[in-house]
């Protein structure tokens, strides 16, 4: 077995693709080397072998030798959480000669530490001629090389045997190499030579730092000289694979070029032009924060805990900096207000006077939203609570918050726009994940600040979106900043002066430890000593609205407008617990109610704490931690589902809380269930709590109903009424006020028999509209109207409105379809008819589907009941509605704000799905279809595109 060593030099690179020289255990003399052996690319292998792919599509092993997406994007290979269980088979077809070993490891912190070759003559490496240990970069997009004596095999394994951070290890790309007859000159050997982006100080004197960067093909080591601008040389030794030098030379006011030459035994091999010139005065933001988990990494009464202690240590470590030089001052970003909120309720008084002394030091920054929400998640009234902590703590301490954060999520609701400006938060910065399922978030925004122009179009929040998301210094970077090397900020800002970036202010959110991660007392002497050591690019450490004010104040005129959705990428994951979605759904939108009822009937009594904390259930419901980090691997451990039991339960509570409010609010006692008065009638109170008259249907559980089944209106008319066949009393309430209330009376007695409201066969009709069953399966097949020639539902298609899909897997090519459908009468009317059609279905036990129309409304009601079955692999649940309404426009309720694909969208918006409200319609010139979404907010428009294949983690394969 041969082990290779890094040399120290090199270990401590951490460049985007970093130095990987390797040396031989066995020291050659390089004085006497006269001919150079070049190792050359072997043809490539195939791959018979390896650890499962991370699923999707798109992280093959296959991607490592070949790797090319659409637009040329390299794609790459990652296990599936494999660690150090992580291997690919080679095969080169017949046994070849290898020398050499290439690894670019992936662009993203789940990076190898090291791995073995193992070379064998038989796929089942049962018997290996061979093994050498190669020590990996361990960075991300880092390049490792090893080279060794010639084994000759025909098989080759890379097993994995440690690993960074994270598990999902794989890779860019793998090569192997061969030796070719020896040559007189290295002349194969290239370089490339760059200015970097910066000045140094050195004997009160400006220097522009040069990098140099040298690919040296052959087997062995020799000595060389590299001539530098301005006469300069150095003297270096030249190993195989690629190394990098770096020098200065004196600042440039003007443009030239220069040349860098290198030579090995006086006579030139390589060369390279550099341009010389003028340096931008750079200045780097650092915003220190931690990302606010609510689970995921932790239990969340854990992460509480935890967050607490990073607000005590940020402002000890504020405290001790706090003479340092400007810039270089500790400051930290409270990043949402759900940790900051219960924090001040249980400190002490002395440590919250001391929190709130950091705040008014600008020490610490309260930013306003109380979580990472998934926004598009929250009904519109919702999205005033994930304000309302901010606005209790301004008012309750005279702070300022005007500026909010949002880390991880992708796409934001137009709705936050308003809520935010009519909140006084004038500034927004973004930081979202830097690749899982985020679409084209990034490519469209990152580094790219707007004003977000409002529906209305009077409010605006100028935005900015960090290019590097906010994880950047996650992974192999996690322990410090002190462990980044100067590389990592210069290449970033040469690659946005490449992009033609206009501004000389730079954001970057500064993480650390990974998620739920602690502040970094290393960072203040860090900037301090860079400021030092650098005249440009400076760097200072600060907060959301030291950053954004002084961004608005430079640039202000030069910042463009945006309207339009940032429609979001994230909010399906509601769809793995639709029960408790839709149960949020119905407590905000109870809640709502109570706070009308209250504000009608008794205002001056209004239990504001009680509506703060049912609110704020309902918030963290919608807050975009959906379970444990291990929640798909492992989901049946007491970790995942004691995680899963608090988020369930911010639905529950919810739930709970807003029925006793909206009990509380009509006064109604919970000691007479019945209704029954002491004259033996029963009496309802229909109250409507919206700003216009209505209409709609009533139904009282029967326990309420024991007078009987006539009911009469104020009027002392009798409406119709009808007992359906579970036992309710349906009846409708016509004309309410606004903000108003009708009083109706049960008692013994008949009811009206008149109503229009049928049912028989497939078929049910009233009010105007028939509806016509597909008697195999079971969808609507025909939906007319009076007046209406058209069938709404387009059967050219061969599809109809309410039917079953279901997705096994991620690829919805070949959706499965229901079983057999039995169809009958459950409602016959004359004011309620209903069709009920029950079939088995896959993914569920059960599947039942009613219709309902109910005479005097113009309107049909799906109840949909799907009994679920437990399924541990991916998979999905649709309903189609094939509309038949030609040339018909699309257009969605969001919070605040109507909007239609695509015209009402920002690039970069998701269009795979979209996250509703109350309603869709589709409508042209002459007729359409108002839809209402009631406990299932996701809709896709045009066929099933949940699921995004082959590789939902790169823009390439989204709409």
């Amino acid at each position: 077995m041969q082990r290779f060593l890094w040399t120290s030099t090199c270990r401590s690179l951490l460049l985007g693709a970093a130095c990987a020289t390797l040396l031989a255990a066995e020291t050659r003399a390089n004085d006497s080397v006269e001919r150079f052996s070049p190792l050359l690319t072997l043809p490539g292998p195939k791959i018979i072998n390896s650890a499962a792919a991370y699923p999707g599509g798109g992280y093959e092993a296959d991607n490592i030798l070949s790797g090319a997406g659409a637009g040329g994007q390299k794609r790459e290979y990652a296990s599936d959480s494999k660690g150090t269980g992580t291997f690919i088979d080679f095969d080169f077809g017949k046994p070849v000669p290898i020398a050499g070993f290439r690894h670019v490891d992936r662009r993203d912190p789940a990076t190898v530490d090291s791995a073995e070759l193992i070379f064998s003559d038989g796929p089942d490496f049962g018997h290996p001629i061979a093994k050498v240990e190669v020590d990996h970069a361990n960075t991300p997009g880092g390049t490792t090389f090893a080279q060794f004596d010639p084994v000759t095999a025909r098989y080759v394994r890379w097993q994995v045997t440690a690993i960074g951070p994270h598990s999902t290890v794989g890779g860019r790309e793998i090569a192997f190499f061969q030796v070719a007859p020896p040559e007189l000159s290295p002349e194969r050997t290239t370089l490339e030579v760059a200015a970097l982006p910066a000045l140094m100080k050195e004997d009160d004197k400006l220097r522009l730092p040069l990098r140099v960067n040298i690919d040296y093909p052959y087997a062995e080591s020799t000595e060389a000289v590299l001539e530098l601008p301005g006469g300069k040389t150095k003297e270096i030794t030249l190993h195989t694979g690629r190394q990098t030098v770096e020098d200065a030379v004196p600042a440039m006011k003007a443009e030239t070029q220069a040349a860098v030459v290198l030579k090995v035994a006086g006579r030139p091999v390589a060369q390279g032009t550099v341009e010389l010139g003028p340096v931008r005065r750079w200045v780097v933001y650092f915003l220190p924060h931690s990302h606010v988990d609510i689970g995921y990494t932790h239990v969340q009464t854990e992460v509480e805990q935890r967050q607490w202690g990073h607000l005590e240590q940020a402002i000890e470590i504020a405290r001790k900096t706090a003479d340092y030089p400007t810039g270089a001052k500790f400051k930290w970003n409270a990043e949402v207000l759900w940790a900051v909120d219960s924090y001040l309720k249980q400190a002490t008084d002395e440590k919250r006077e001391a929190f709130l002394d950091a705040v008014r030091r600008g020490q610490m920054h309260l930013d306003a939203l109380y979580g990472n929400e998934l926004s598009a998640l929250c009904r519109p009234e919702e999205l005033f609570w994930l304000v309302e902590c901010g606005r209790r703590l301004r008012s309750q301490y005279g702070l300022t918050i005007d500026a909010a954060m949002i880390s991880d999520v992708p796409g934001y609701t137009w709705g936050l726009v308003p809520v935010m400006a009519q909140s006084g938060v004038k500034y927004f910065s973004i930081g979202p994940n830097p690749g899982h399922r985020i679409g084209h978030t990034l490519a469209a925004w990152g580094d790219r600040p707007f004003y977000w122009v409002s529906p209305s179009g009077k409010e605006k929040v100028l935005c900015w979106m960090a290019g590097k998301g906010y994880a950047w210094f996650h992974g192999g970077l996690s322990g410090s900043i002190s462990q980044v090397k100067p590389e990592l900020f210069f290449d970033y800002l040469q690659g946005l002066a490449d992009a033609g970036y206009p501004y000389d202010m730079v954001q970057l959110r500064y993480s650390i430890g990974g998620d739920n991660g602690p502040p970094d007392p290393d960072l203040p002497e860090f900037v301090k000593d860079w400021n030092a050591k650098y005249a440009y690019p400076k760097m200072a450490i600060t907060t959301t609205g030291e950053l954004l004010r002084e961004f608005e104040r430079r640039y202000g005129d030069q910042i463009p407008e945006v309207r339009g959705d940032f429609t979001p990428y994230w909010e399906d994951g509601a769809g793995s617990s639709s029960r408790e979605t839709g149960m949020n759904r119905a407590s905000a939108e109870r809640l709502v109610q109570a706070e009308a009822i209250w504000a009608m009937r008794r205002p001056k009594s209004y239990p504001a704490e009680e509506f703060y904390a049912a609110w704020r259930n309902v918030v963290l419901y919608d807050e975009h931690t959906w379970g444990a980090h291990c929640s798909i691997s492992q989901p049946d451990s007491d970790f995942t589902r004691s995680q899963w039991k608090i988020k369930q339960d911010f639905a529950v509570q919810g739930e709970k809380q807003s029925r006793e409010l909206l009990r509380a609010a009509t006064g109604v006692p919970s000691h007479e269930p019945d209704g029954t008065a002491p004259d033996g009638k029963g009496a309802v109170q229909v109250l409507n709590t919206c700003s216009w008259p209505r209409t709609d249907l009533v139904l009282l559980p029967g326990p309420c109903t024991k007078a009987g089944d006539r009911v009469t209106a104020p009027d002392g008319k009798a409406v119709p009424s009808q007992r359906l066949s579970t036992g309710q009393l349906a009846f409708v309430a016509s004309d309410v006020p606004p903000f108003g209330a009708k009083r109706y009376t049960i008692s013994a007695g008949e009811a009206p028999g008149s109503g229009s409201a049928t049912a028989e066969g497939e078929t049910v009709s009233g009010a105007g509209l028939s509806v016509a069953l597909d008697e195999k399966t079971g969808a609507m097949a025909r939906l007319s109207a009076d007046g209406m020639e058209a069938n709404l539902v387009d059967t050219k298609s061969g599809l109809g409105l309410n039917d079953y899909f279901y997705v096994a897997g991620r690829d919805p090519k070949d959706p499965k379809r229901n079983g057999p459908v039995a169809i009958t009468v459950k409602e016959r009317g004359p004011l309620v008819a209903s069709l009920v059609a029950e079939c088995d279905a896959p993914g569920c036990r059960k599947l039942t589907r009613e219709v309902r129309i109910v005479d005097g409304l113009d309107r049909v009601d799906i109840i949909n009941v799907v009994d679920k079955e437990q399924v541990r692999t991916k998979e999905g649940v649709h309903f189609g509605y094939a509309f038949s309404v030609p040339e018909g426009a699309v257009r969605m309720d969001v919070p605040w704000a109507v909007v239609r694909p695509e015209a009402d969208q920002m690039p970069g918006a998701c269009k795979n799905y979209f996250t509703v409200q109350r309603w869709i319609d589709v409508s042209n010139d002459d007729f359409g279809v108002t839809w209402a979404v009631i406990d299932a907010p996701m809709v896709e428009v045009g066929g099933i595109t949940t699921d995004v294949v082959p590789n939902p983690f790169g823009p390439d394969d989204w709409i």
